[in-house]
């Protein structure tokens, strides 16, 4: 059964229960506020999250780290589906120096390897959800779990153009 990290909304009780309503067979592993550990059967994707309105975001679980500074480079490669990878990475907890010292020894470690690598953002920065709103760019989203990392890749993020039109347009507000 695939593992899922959901980035919940700002009210968390309204998306997680949304996540009930709309995931076959959740099983949630681990909460916090801000984040949802949970396994299910069912295929979650860019689509899936498109019809709910209170998950920002969805990452799949690639492996756990404790080293991440080695692992990067390497849950990059193959994730890349040419030679060329675009990324960008989120942490949970967000640490500026942690960030950019992931980013920029990725990015090291790929081009003597030979691999064309470009990456999105400042080093220290999530980027805008409307940054991964194509399939070229490979977001890993790193959790902090215990002594080790979760290392997912995004999978889906909130469109928010889309879903401040829809929001816009409702019939009564809220």
């Amino acid at each position: 059964m695939p593992q899922y990290l959901f980035k919940l909304g700002h009210q968390p009780h309204i998306s997680v229960a949304e996540l009930f309503a709309t995931v076959e067979g959740l099983v949630i592993e681990q909460q916090t506020e801000e984040w949802l550990v949970a396994r299910t059967d069912q295929v979650l994707n860019q689509a899936w999250l498109n019809n709910v309105g209170s998950t920002v975001l969805v990452a799949e679980y690639v492996q756990h780290s404790a080293n991440p500074m080695h692992d990067i480079p390497e849950v990059l490669k193959k994730l890349a589906s040419d030679g060329r990878i675009t990324f960008t990475l989120r942490m949970s907890e967000p640490n500026d120096d942690l960030q950019k010292e992931l980013t920029f020894h990725a990015k090291k470690v790929l081009k003597r390897d030979g691999t064309s690598v470009r990456y999105m953002g400042d080093g220290t920065k999530a980027v805008a959800l409307s940054a991964l709103q194509t399939d070229d760019v490979i977001e890993l989203l790193l959790y902090k779990d215990g002594s080790q990392y979760w290392i997912g890749r995004t999978i889906a993020a909130q469109d928010t153009a889309n879903y401040t039109k829809r929001d816009i347009e409702k019939p009564i507000r809220d």
